[in-house]
């Protein structure tokens, strides 16, 4: 669990600072991943487990 605490911290600073460069496109995607992160966090608390992919 704590491990997807760290991956979102990591990847949301990444955004933060690809979008400060003017990097639009790869700062969207970085966030949508942080997104992704959530939901499987959510997922985790419900559930008891993550999702092996978002399909």
């Amino acid at each position: 669990m704590n491990e997807i605490l760290k991956t979102l911290k990591k990847i949301l600073s990444s955004a933060n600072i690809v979008y400060d460069t003017g990097d639009y496109t790869s700062a969207t995607i970085l966030y949508f991943k942080s997104a992704f992160l959530v939901l499987d966090y959510i997922i985790l608390l419900s559930k008891g487990k993550t999702p092996k992919d978002h399909t």
